[in-house]
């Protein structure tokens, strides 16, 4: 065994030793081993050193190695989102724009308009939508300016048209269908108010041609009707058509389109050249054999009645045949005077001149009757047609006093005939009425009062009134019989007096005054 001491130290790497404290000190045995063993030993020791060493290292590396990849993936993932982005923005901004302006087109802006991006992905998209909206406004315009030219014919014309929805409401009308319904319901607005605002006549119709239009599958139907309605018949005719109302693009549902138009008027205006044809056909067939008639009688009295001796029977007689012949003859007069109302010959006059002096000989005719008059003196010189003027003053002078003179005599009024004029500025017409106390109109015969053969009368023959209408259609004006009740009392002059019939004629100045 060899003793080292205060030399270098000893190297222990390959050899074998033990060691042993004892107090202060410390007793080493070593066992150097051989060359060929100890070299190998050597390296394995300092191999072992070497990985304890690097396994004391391991998890700082790893966890160095852990936050590296973890940044790098951040970043990485940063990038991506922050190119994600950027690239989606520009995808998404003209989205945005797309989407705003379909909005303002979805609120009626048609001039809509997209920025051009040149380095946009979308810039073909862009002027697509661009030339679409060009191309919708377009169409938008063309629909505007159809559908104000429909509504402009279906504002004049003489039509009501009414649009019902399948639950039975009015979605909306024209104006003459408003106008209609303010006269049968006296409501001023009919939207989305049920078809009963029509009245019951009307409705039961549309509702029985609606049940035929769902029976029979027809597109359309149209029937006549006819009725009365306060006193007065009326014939409309009635359309009705199915179609698809249109809420929305997605949304629609079916209706009705109906049509009425009022034909009582044509109606009438049909009855009365019936009449006229009638008339002239009757005039001239009648007229024909009264000459012979009347000539045949006079030459009888002549020849025979000194041979007779002036006998009575054969006098009266014949006298009865010229009385009746002269009485066929007035009825022939009244029948042509009806059937050919001869031209207007116009001329200045004043309206109130030609009522005065047509009054006067009635005033001394007929005493026991108050006329009075109430003229308005603004009304100037106008052209008229002074003849067929009085004869509308006298047929109606006529008529009033034939009524009253019917009429029992009642101690409490005295009878009366007032006649007023009236200048309407605003509305630039006049207006004349004529108002009698007799005994009025009957109700069952104030529709049809203008038509001809109509009268209260047995022994008139209903002309009067259907000429006097004539006359005042000529020359541009209307003739109404005014409601009014006939039993009320009035106080007229300090006395109480009857309310009658009430005539009302309206002619227009524009088409008259000088």
């Amino acid at each position: 065994m060899q003793n080292y001491q205060n030399e270098n130290p000893f190297d222990f790497y390959g050899s074998l030793y033990w060691v042993k404290k004892i107090n202060t000190m410390y007793f080493i045995l070593v066992h150097r081993y051989p060359a060929p063993i100890r070299y190998p030993l050597i390296e394995i020791q300092n191999s072992v050193s070497d990985y304890q060493q690097l396994k004391s290292m391991r998890n700082p590396i790893y966890f160095s190695y852990i936050c590296t990849f973890i940044f790098i993936t951040l970043l990485i993932l940063f990038l991506s989102i922050w190119c994600a982005f950027y690239f989606a923005r520009g995808l998404v901004r003209p989205i945005q724009e797309l989407l705003g302006a379909m909005m303002q087109i979805r609120n009626g802006n048609w001039d809509v308009k997209i920025n051009y991006h040149p380095d946009n992905d979308l810039n073909h998209l862009t002027h697509g939508f661009n030339d679409m909206t060009n191309a919708l406004k377009m169409a938008q315009i063309q629909l505007n300016e159809k559908n104000r030219e429909m509504m402009l014919i279906l504002e004049n014309i003489s039509a009501s048209v009414f649009l019902v929805n399948k639950y039975g409401r009015i979605v909306t009308s024209n104006i003459p269908g408003q106008k209609m319904i303010l006269s049968f319901s006296g409501a001023s607005e009919c939207k989305n108010k049920k078809i009963n605002i029509f009245g019951p006549e009307i409705k039961n119709k549309i509702v029985e041609l609606t049940r035929e239009l769902i029976k029979t599958q027809k597109q359309s139907i149209i029937k006549e009707i006819s009725f009365s309605h306060h006193g007065e018949n009326k014939t409309f005719m009635i359309h009705l058509a199915k179609i698809n109302i249109e809420h929305s693009l997605e949304a629609t549902e079916k209706g009705l389109l109906i049509f009425i138009e009022d034909l009582t008027d044509i109606v009438k205006i049909n009855t009365l050249k019936t009449w006229q044809e009638a008339a002239k056909q009757m005039a001239h067939e009648v007229k024909n054999p009264l000459t012979p008639i009347q000539i045949s009688t006079q030459r009888l009295q002549r020849k025979y009645s000194d041979a007779l001796n002036n006998d009575p029977i054969f006098i009266d007689c014949t006298n009865i045949i010229l009385e009746q012949v002269k009485t066929i003859k007035d009825l022939v007069s009244h029948f042509s005077k009806f059937a050919s109302m001869p031209q207007l010959f116009l001329e200045p006059a004043n309206i109130n001149e030609l009522i005065t002096q047509t009054i006067r000989l009635y005033q001394v005719s007929y005493p026991e009757i108050n006329i009075i008059l109430n003229l308005d003196h603004a009304i100037t010189d106008m052209k008229l047609d002074k003849k067929k003027i009085r004869r509308v003053f006298t047929n109606l002078l006529d008529n009033s006093i034939r009524a009253i003179q019917q009429e029992q005599t009642q101690k409490d009024y005295k009878p009366f005939i007032k006649i007023q004029t009236r200048f309407i500025k605003h509305q630039n017409k006049i207006e004349i009425l004529f108002i009698d106390s007799g005994p009025g109109i009957s109700k069952t015969i104030q529709n049809k009062l203008f038509m001809p053969y109509v009268s209260t009368d047995k022994k008139n023959m209903g002309l009067g009134l259907a000429i006097v209408r004539d006359i005042i259609e000529q020359m541009g004006g209307k003739i109404e019989l005014e409601k009014s009740e006939i039993q009320q009392k009035v106080q007229q002059m300090g006395e109480y007096q009857k309310l009658g019939a009430r005539f009302k004629i309206e002619l227009p100045v524009n088409i008259l005054k000088i």
